[in-house]
């Protein structure tokens, strides 16, 4: 999945991620033990990308996110289809 970080407390070293797909939109818990890669400084407006969730720990609470990747800049998707449209623009 693949979203915006919408807010970030350094101090708090925690976060929320919003994920909007197919117009609906959720928000997922970030946590900085869970960032797998990012720039030196996290901060609202950065582009956030995980594969996994972890259940709210409680009922009202939001799911985490896992394994976390952050960028300044939105991800290029390096696969196949990235690929293929590479190697048309060559013919």
């Amino acid at each position: 999945m693949e979203g915006t970080i919408i807010w970030y407390s350094p101090e708090r070293k925690q976060g929320i991620i919003v994920v909007t797909a197919n117009g609906v939109m959720q928000k997922y818990f970030l946590l900085k033990s869970r960032i797998a890669r990012s720039p030196e400084v996290v901060k609202t407006g950065q582009f956030a990308r995980f594969v996994a969730v972890a259940p709210p720990p409680k009922p009202g609470l939001l799911p985490i996110a896992l394994a976390v990747e952050i960028s300044d800049a939105p991800f290029i998707d390096a696969g196949a289809n990235a690929l293929a449209s590479s190697m048309a623009g060559a013919e």
